[in-house]
């Protein structure tokens, strides 16, 4: 080949590889820069609920007391799964 076939061959190339380079570039910031502004819409939404009014507009109802009854059903659901195994280990346990 000759030099200016090399020459050619090579300007080619650059001008390709160049303009690829540029393109990967600009889409590159494209992306960061939509990736900013969801993080900043994000923390936005943030600042603004942490902005929001302590006391809500309407009056939440009072939750009330646990009744004995309750205490006494999570007392009995405690003390039964202490003593619980898996259907498939006591089947085992039983036909040993």
């Amino acid at each position: 080949m000759e030099l200016n076939q090399l020459q050619l061959i090579f300007n080619v190339v650059a001008i390709t590889a160049i303009t690829s380079l540029a393109v990967m570039c600009a889409l590159l910031k494209r992306d960061k820069d939509k990736l900013a502004a969801k993080i900043n819409l994000h923390s936005n939404r943030s600042l603004n609920q942490s902005k929001a009014p302590a006391m809500p507009s309407q009056p939440t109802p009072r939750v009330p007391a646990p009744s004995s009854t309750q205490q006494d059903i999570r007392q009995f659901v405690a003390h039964r799964a202490q003593g619980w195994m898996a259907p498939s280990i006591s089947s085992r346990l039983t036909q040993s």
